[in-house]
């Protein structure tokens, strides 16, 4: 019988959800939650959800553990990994990348093997360069895709053009600029 190989499904955190007083709340943003519900349906027993550490956005929970709280809330056969850091500044999508990193070393999994990155398709490609200039290999990427409107759903503040696609594409592809004039 052919064995198997554990899939490690790293996931790019995508905001925390906010209440009708724009006030964060220790749950997935809307974007997140379509990452996670694709994530929940297709992982497998043997495989690994490595959920990148990210931000608190002023509410005691991070993405992170919200987006765990909520695979598990859902139901997924994979296995849930996060882990909290100490840091009170902002952690961008490179940040995430270089935390993880950070963390698999001190695991002694460095490099990771069989990866797969999912993420938003807006964020995708920041995410893919952000993460293989942080030196990850990915056998493949998941891009996960909502084509509803978004105007309506309620998000972190700092997070505001994530409502509005074409604003958060052009955000976006600043940030690529940056990233390929910044290598570290």
């Amino acid at each position: 019988m052919k064995e198997v190989k554990k899939i490690n499904f790293i996931v790019v955190p995508d905001g925390l959800a906010a209440n009708e007083e724009n006030e964060t709340i220790p749950e997935p943003s809307f974007v997140y939650k379509f990452v996670l519900n694709i994530l929940a349906k297709i992982s497998k027993d043997n495989d690994k959800i490595w959920l990148a550490p990210a931000n608190k956005f002023g509410c005691d929970c991070t993405e992170q553990k919200a987006g765990a709280t909520y695979l598990k809330k859902i139901g997924t056969a994979g296995e849930i990994i996060y882990f909290e850091v100490n840091n009170d500044n902002y952690i961008d999508t490179r940040g995430n990348a270089k935390l993880l990193r950070r963390h698999l070393e001190k695991l002694e999994l460095w490099p990771l093997d069989n990866a797969i990155l999912v993420a938003y398709s807006v964020h995708m490609p920041r995410s893919r360069l952000a993460f293989k200039q942080e030196g990850f290999f990915f056998e493949a990427l998941i891009s996960v895709n909502k084509n509803s409107s978004f105007s309506e759903k309620k998000i972190v503040k700092r997070l505001f053009y994530y409502k509005y696609k074409t604003l958060h594409c052009l955000y976006e592809l600043l940030l690529i600029f940056i990233y390929l004039i910044k290598l570290k």
